[in-house]
């Protein structure tokens, strides 16, 4: 295996990694040229069958690019969270406010 073979390889790990975490959060990646290149220097089949064979990476940029999405997309998943739990926990809060009012309540008309 020479280096650029180690080199696609190391890129295609690194790619499939970024793609399967964009994947598993539902980020559209972009398909911007300057964060993306492919292997096409290494084929010399068919053009009929180019695009099943040659492989795209992301670029260094790309690879940041698709980083600060999964970081957007997990950073506004923890605030939706966030926010429910400070939503149930009010709720709760009020909940038990209600109850302590009416234990009071029913607590001073007793002792009259």
């Amino acid at each position: 295996m020479d280096e650029t073979d180690a080199r696609y390889k190391r890129e295609a790990k690194e790619t499939d990694e970024l793609l399967r975490q964009a994947l598993e959060l539902g980020v559209e990646i972009p398909k911007h040229p300057e964060w993306w290149f492919d292997d096409t220097e290494n084929y010399s089949g068919p053009l009929e069958m180019a695009e099943f064979v040659i492989r795209r990476y992301l670029t260094q940029d790309g690879k940041i690019g698709v980083g600060g999405l999964i970081r957007e997309k997990r950073a506004q998943i923890t605030d939706r969270k966030i926010k429910w739990a400070c939503q149930i926990i009010a709720a709760i809060t009020g909940l038990l406010g209600s109850l302590i009012g009416i234990l009071a309540i029913m607590l001073s008309m007793m002792k009259k």
